[in-house]
């Protein structure tokens, strides 16, 4: 779930709910050279509204930098956070210690900046993340420019650690001088979400947008005005929804599927697309709903049809019913009503796009609309007739290809490792760094595309697996579920000379379908660990090949 934003009595609330609930534990380290205990219930509540029980540990006051020497962990189950602070960096910009009477050139605190940059580039911390407060310190130099060159310089070398950078709004002077917190009172709650955010990126499910038409994706209401008195142009009348409309183009440019649920007719929807010249058109949408029935009945049923879970969902619409309906009907669809003034628009912008994390960003991921219009193309399946599935399956002309990860589409690898839940050996992500460390000649990184009839799905299964047959890192795309191919790539190992498999499965907060897969192709000779020996592969692939063409290149 999306962290959202709690108040004090909210964050209260959550915590005494949840007292008897039995939730994954997790810890968190958070490295500060100010005093943060102020921080501990909000993030406690944004822990348990993500699914988890969280220990905070905050190293003692006054002992930073000896602390970040010091510490080293390989705990996948700890998260790391560095908050910074310009004197961080050069100790001479504290605002406790006052304004020094001798100053350096720019050159020494330049030595300074690198030396703090290499400490914490180097930390020996796993799943570390870094904040740093951008707020100013006092003017030490003889001239602006010269404050305003390291304020940047600082600025660059938190970019360059892959911080999440908070500005100068959140700052408090009074604060930190009495008592060591950096940031203003009203604002704690809202400084808690962006940590929440900034540590939980890969957890952000947030995949897909509901949108509601009549004042929301443009102004005016269809049934009544007709499709041609609809405004969503650049004139002063338009411009809520015609910004509205460029910004959801860009989403949709970037990966993020969009999707109309609109209590109007189907006809009469599509005719409005064709009568307007709108930023977006029909083909910009996964699905176009136009239905009379509740909304949360459709979200939730095109959600199951392309394998997306409740939380990935975000509904959009300008009627306080419409909006009390969907959420009161899931506590998992994220639920946000339209605007209703241009005033009101950019932050509402900014709230959307938080949601999203953009990092990294593959060329399928721009291409996902389509992928996923391939799936709802393809005829509805009889899930209890084995024969009739297999046969339509058969019809498609399926085809898995099976290769080595090559610098061409590494990236992607590695985002499937990092984005893909439901399919997933163990939940461990891993950076490029680690795993080129991982893939030596004792281990082999492959990549499967599936293509069929309709075009080419894209790279939809990533592993990683020694020479003994053990699998360490094993992954696929929800929007492949039922296809078959996670058989397929069990008989292109064998194809490869892999007589056995091994893997042991580690469970997470939403992999119980990786572990329904296990216990149907291998043998669990020990808790959790699975055995696949040569018979069961060569069963495996006879019937895979009724289904399936298996590749290897």
């Amino acid at each position: 779930m999306i962290p959202q934003q709690l108040s004090y009595l909210e964050a209260i609330k959550t915590l005494k709910r949840t007292r008897s609930i039995d939730l994954e534990n997790k810890n968190l380290r958070i490295f500060s050279s100010c005093q943060l205990s102020q921080l501990d219930i909000y993030l406690k509540a944004l822990y348990i509204n993500n699914g988890y029980s969280v220990n905070i540990e905050l190293p003692e006051y006054g002992t930073f930098h000896q602390t970040l020497i010091t510490s080293k962990s390989e705990d996948e189950n700890t998260d790391n956070l560095i908050i910074i602070m310009p004197w961080d960096f050069i100790e001479s910009l504290n605002w406790r210690t006052g304004i020094p009477v001798n100053t350096s050139n720019r050159g020494f605190y330049k030595k300074e900046i690198n030396n703090f940059f290499n400490l914490c580039d180097n930390l020996g911390l796993k799943n570390k993340k870094f904040i740093y407060l951008d707020c100013e310190f006092p003017n030490i130099f003889s001239n602006d420019l010269e404050h305003k060159i390291i304020r940047n310089q600082l600025r660059e070398s938190a970019y360059k650690l892959s911080s999440l950078v908070i500005d100068d709004s959140l700052f408090c002077l009074s604060n930190f001088l009495s008592n060591g917190f950096p940031f203003k009172n009203k604002e704690v709650s809202k400084v808690a979400f962006f940590i929440s955010k900034h540590l939980n990126e890969f957890d952000f499910k947030k995949k897909i947008i509901f949108l509601d038409l009549d004042n929301t994706l443009w102004q005016g209401i269809l049934g009544e005005d007709g499709p041609k008195g609809l405004n969503a142009s650049s004139d002063i009348n338009g411009y809520l929804f015609f910004i509205f409309q460029t910004f959801l183009k860009n989403l949709k440019s970037n990966g993020i599927l969009l999707a109309i649920i609109s209590k109007n007719d189907p006809d009469l929807i599509s005719e409005a697309f064709n009568e307007n010249n709108f930023i977006l058109n029909i083909e910009d949408f996964v699905e176009i709903i136009g239905s009379y029935e509740p909304k949360s009945f459709h979200i939730k049923k095109l959600l199951k049809k392309i394998n997306l879970t409740e939380d990935a969902a975000i509904f959009i619409d300008d009627n306080e019913i419409e909006i009390q309906e969907v959420s009161l009907s899931s506590n998992q669809i994220t639920c946000e009503k339209f605007v209703s003034s241009l005033n009101e628009l950019p932050s509402f912008l900014e709230k959307i796009k938080s949601y999203f994390n953009f990092s990294n960003r593959s060329s399928e991921d721009k291409n996902r609309t389509q992928l996923y219009k391939l799936q709802l193309n393809e005829e509805v399946l009889n899930k209890n007739d084995k024969k009739s599935l297999d046969n339509y399956l058969h019809s498609l002309n399926q085809i898995f290809v099976f290769k080595e990860v090559s610098e061409k589409n590494i990236n992607r690898a590695i985002q499937l490792i990092n984005k893909t839940n439901q399919f997933n050996l163990n939940g461990i992500r891993l950076t490029k760094e680690e795993i080129i460390q991982i893939t030596n000649k004792d281990n082999k990184f492959f990549i499967g595309e599936l293509v069929d009839k309709n075009g080419s799905h894209g790279e939809i299964l990533v592993l990683i697996i020694n020479k003994k047959g053990t699998i360490i890192t094993l992954v696929m795309s929800c929007r492949v579920f039922q296809r078959n191919v996670e058989f397929a790539f069990l008989a292109a190992l064998q194809m490869l000379g892999y007589k056995e498999l091994k893997f042991s499965y580690l469970k997470t907060k939403r992999n119980h379908p990786f572990l329904k897969f296990a216990q149907t192709v291998g043998v669990e000779n020990t808790e959790n660990n699975f055995i696949i020996n040569n018979d069961q592969l060569t069963k495996i692939t006879k019937q895979i090949n009724k289904t399936i063409e298996v590749k290897i290149t």
